[in-house]
């Protein structure tokens, strides 16, 4: 995803409108097999590679510890406009095989770092993750899927200098779209601490020039559902990529941009 994005970025003058079609695991009953989920937001889990991990044993209260064995990020949202849009072309595409099927748009998507330990998967090894998906329900008001890539595309999205025309009036940087959790107790990085850092910051923020917004959601298919243990089946899995798959591509033909690549001198061009 990174790699994607960043060159991307790099290649493109004007807007850029991202939408991630994937898979993911449900962690709550509103969203059984066969859903599909619009996350409005995201958080990434992290392994935190300087928890001793060798220790004999944890309990719930290392989460909230100042070196716990799992970090949770800020929540970063997804653009609602272009969310919205796809929602609508989602829900209007239906085929008749799926009317029943589940789409939500309000919940809050986890990416892991890792398919095993940053999910809370058991193995042999001593990864102290028994508590990790309580703890996550817990921390993330509306969390409800999990999976691995979804995040980064946001938080890159989010954090990306905007152009002049997206910019609030008055401001004169782009600050990324980061919630603080309830009772967080592991950030992505603490907050400017004065107002030297903040105008720091701005210096920063300045010095980098926009070549345009990244605009970003995702859809996602439930393949897995981790309380009842039911899996999708292959025929499941079909109906829903092309389904998704062709509401992602008309979404993205229906969404306003701003600016766009001039086809001058492009690849698309020749």
């Amino acid at each position: 995803m990174d790699f994607f994005v960043r060159e991307c970025r790099e290649c493109l003058d004007g807007d850029m409108a991202i939408i991630r079609l994937g898979s993911c695991g449900s962690l709550v009953p509103d969203l059984p097999v066969g859903s599909l989920s619009l996350p409005r937001a995201c958080v990434g889990i992290t392994r935190n590679y300087d928890y001793d991990f060798a220790a004999t044993s944890s309990d719930a209260s290392s989460y909230q510890s100042p070196n716990p064995p799992y970090r949770i990020s800020r929540i970063v949202e997804g653009h609602e406009p272009l969310h919205q849009q796809l929602k609508e072309v989602v829900e209007a595409t239906r085929p008749e095989g799926v009317r029943e099927a589940v789409v939500r748009a309000d919940f809050v998507n986890a990416s892991a770092d890792s398919f095993y330990s940053s999910q809370g998967r058991q193995t042999s090894f001593p990864d102290h993750n028994e508590g990790l998906v309580s703890e996550l329900i817990a921390r993330v008001p509306g969390a409800g899927t999990l999976e691995m890539e979804t995040h980064h595309l946001y938080h890159l999205a989010a954090v990306y200098p905007k152009p002049p025309s997206e910019l609030p009036p008055g401001s004169d940087a782009s600050h990324p779209v980061l919630t603080r959790l309830h009772g967080e107790f592991s950030t992505s990085g603490p907050a400017p601490s004065s107002s030297h850092d903040q105008q720091e910051e701005r210096g920063v923020n300045q010095s980098r020039t926009s070549r345009g917004a990244i605009y970003a959601t995702a859809v996602q298919m439930i393949f897995a559902q981790r309380q009842s243990q039911d899996f999708i089946t292959p025929e499941e899995v079909v109906v829903r990529e092309t389904w998704a798959g062709k509401a992602c591509l008309e979404a993205l033909v229906k969404f306003n941009l701003e600016s766009y690549q001039p086809n001058e001198g492009a690849v698309w061009a020749k």
